[in-house]
């Protein structure tokens, strides 16, 4: 499967888990094995990682911190504020 769209779908389905009780979407980026590429990224991305952007462009800066897939995983989860968001009450 192509790697935009599998991510694409992982965080949907995070979206999703994040309103079932008891269910965490970190859970399912740990199931899709996303989650240490997830964290990392995250946790790499500090405030003195913006010194470097002048240094060294943004293209570089974008592929060095992983932003590609901590933005869009994001973006995905985003969507339990959409249809995901009335399963409960049902």
């Amino acid at each position: 499967m192509n790697q935009y769209i599998r991510m694409v779908l992982v965080g949907v389905l995070m979206g999703a888990a994040e309103v079932v009780p008891g269910v965490s979407g970190g859970t399912i980026a740990f199931v899709s094995g996303f989650y240490e590429r997830l964290v990392n990224g995250i946790a790499r991305l500090t405030p003195f990682s913006l010194l470097e952007l002048p240094k060294i462009g943004f293209a570089a800066w974008w592929k060095k911190y992983d932003l590609g897939c901590v933005v869009w995983r994001h973006a995905c989860l985003g969507s339990h504020f959409g249809p995901w968001r009335q399963l409960p009450s049902y």
